[in-house]
């Protein structure tokens, strides 16, 4: 760009950004970029490897200087950033890459003279080929054989991470010695919880946000928090049966305003969500959010694909179908987006899977009373709403439409809906909502038993050596408080109400090292993938014995502990 006779000049290469015969963004390599203005002629011209690859007329008046300093690689003041949708605030920019043998002539070179320029400047195809740059690329954390979650630190690449204050273990990772998919809770991504298969493709069932609300204008949500200040997870459970994993984070648009904020309590919206993660791949997901507004928008839910650098929605998303969905009696309807977003029927569905193109999808289960399409800002770039303000960005923006795979992006596939688990109101009021979510490589249909036994849990009958104390949902647990040796309890499983693994939480255990013997149908269990067990101390110091079991069945079923 250059200013002539008072008016702003712009030369550009119309679609993908100008690079040579190869593209240099994918192959990683060094270019050189020239542009010449001859008022003589009135061109404008622009060079990539000291080819011209565009040029236009523009006025003969000669370039305007500012009279200001030169940068070179950042601007000079707070920018709006382009392609921004809504909440986009001014902020700094810098050239994020290499810069060398940067120059500024008084004269306008010729064609011949920027040929001869770059040749003799040109290092040749070994240093142009590797770059002293790391490229950009989502952590890919390798499967550890083991069930079990551990804190880590996923590095992204080097200046990114600089901008961070952490120390050597900010992230968290739970894997699975019987699956390839992980969850990961990353500070790159705000900690907003991810499923990632096999092929490191990512996807998330989103968060709680609040929007609109006139001390916080915007988008409150953990998307938001770009330098992760809000956000928290932590492992509050890692034993050999289940991990469980909290992230509470703070509901505050990109200008760090705080939804409903309340002067008197020093509170606003605040989020817990709790992850019940089990060795079948699957957690019961309890969220609670806190609003001492409890009537203001509060989105529950969207199903969201989180791109890494080079990753376009369709290169990692299905194209027929893209989403499946189930009722409980399994029959399925698949959609796909071609070439429009199709007008999907959630009503009494219970099973939501979306398509990737790696072997493991990720799926959600819950009884679904509506749901949508995400339809809204949607671009040339994909028939998915795609955009590249988050992940990793740390852009003032809670929207910017991305045009090109050359960031870290996301995009948007639908919404569901459904009723509320529990509602406290008074001096601390929340709402409550459970789902059950997981990554499997077996069809959406697959899934109908594990969906009954959660959503129907087959009832416990005749109990001795304790006291049963119900099926705790967001837990995906059947509880007891032990007697006497041995606990003993019949599972009344049906085909409406069937067992699809169990989880056994059991009080007052006898101490942090005694493990149980369990039988079922008078048959002894060897400890091993389907008879897992570990003891928790609880915060009265009793124990807690937790036994997990792969076990399917659709008739009752006797235990012995």
């Amino acid at each position: 760009m250059i200013k002539v006779d008072g008016k702003w000049e712009q030369l550009t290469v119309s679609g993908k950004p100008p690079y040579n015969d190869s593209n240099h963004l994918e192959a990683f390599l060094w270019c050189c970029i020239s542009g010449t203005y001859n008022k003589t002629d009135e061109m404008m011209r622009l060079f990539v490897d000291g080819r011209e690859v565009a040029a236009r007329k523009v006025g003969k008046g000669g370039i305007e200087m500012a009279h200001a300093q030169v940068r070179i690689g950042k601007a000079g003041v707070a920018e709006v950033p382009t392609n921004g949708t809504h909440d986009t605030l001014p902020c700094e920019f810098g050239f994020d890459g290499l810069l060398d043998e940067a120059r500024v002539y008084t004269t306008a070179l010729t064609p011949e003279q920027v040929s001869a320029s770059f040749s003799r400047f040109n290092p040749g195809p070994e240093i142009i080929k590797t770059p002293d740059m790391q490229k950009r690329r989502f952590p890919a954390p390798a499967p550890v054989g083991t069930f079990g979650a551990e804190y880590t630190h996923l590095p992204y690449y080097e200046t990114w991470e600089n901008l961070f204050r952490f120390g050597s273990y900010p992230d968290v990772v739970v894997g699975f010695d019987q699956s390839p998919a992980k969850f990961i809770f990353w500070h790159g991504v705000s900690f907003i919880p991810m499923m990632v298969n096999e092929s490191n493709q990512w996807f998330t069932e989103e968060f709680n946000e609040t929007g609109g609300t006139a001390d916080a204008p915007g988008d409150c949500e953990p998307m938001s928090d770009k330098a992760c200040y809000d956000s928290h997870v932590r492992v509050i459970e890692n034993n050999n049966a289940r991990v469980v994993v909290q992230w509470r984070y703070r509901l505050a648009n990109p200008d760090h305003h705080w939804a409903n904020y309340n002067p008197a309590t020093g509170w606003g919206d605040l989020a817990d969500w709790y992850y019940y993660i089990y060795p079948d791949g699957v957690a019961s997901k309890f969220m609670r959010c806190y609003s001492s507004q409890p009537n203001t928008f509060h989105e529950w839910d969207e199903q969201i694909v989180v791109l890494s650098e080079g990753q376009h929605p369709e290169s990692v998303l299905e194209k027929a179908p893209v989403m499946t969905l189930v009722d409980l009696s399994g029959k399925a309807v698949g959609y796909d987006w071609n070439p429009d977003p199709p007008d999907p029927k959630y009503d009494g569905k219970c099973i939501q899977m979306i398509h990737f193109k790696g072997k493991y999808s990720p799926f959600a289960i819950q009884n679904f009373t509506g749901g949508d399409v995400y339809s809204g800002e949607r671009t040339w770039y994909s028939v998915f709403p795609s955009w590249n303000h988050w992940p990793t960005a740390q852009v003032n923006s809670s929207g910017r439409n991305a045009e090109f795979p050359d960031r870290a992006s996301h995009c948007s596939v639908s919404h569901f809906f459904w009723p509320l688990y529990r509602k406290q109101e008074g001096n601390i009021p929340f709402e409550e909502k459970l789902l059950m979510e997981g990554m499997t490589d077996q069809p959406a249909t697959s899934l109908t038993g594990l969906a009954k036994s959660w959503l129907n849990a087959p009832p416990v009958i005749t109990v001795s050596g304790g006291t049963y104390q119900g099926y705790d949902q967001s837990h995906r647990a059947y509880q007891f408080s032990f007697g006497t040796t041995p606990l003993t309890f019949k599972i009344d499983a049906s085909t409406e109400s069937p067992i699809h693994n169990l989880c056994f939480e059991i009080r007052n255990w006898n101490s942090r090292n005694a493990r149980t013997n369990l039988q079922i149908n008078g048959m002894t269990q060897s400890n091993g993938p389907s008879f897992r067990q570990g003891v928790n101390i609880d915060t009265d110091g009793t124990f807690t014995l937790i036994v997990w079991v792969s076990l399917s069945a659709t008739s009752p079923q006797e235990f012995k502990l």
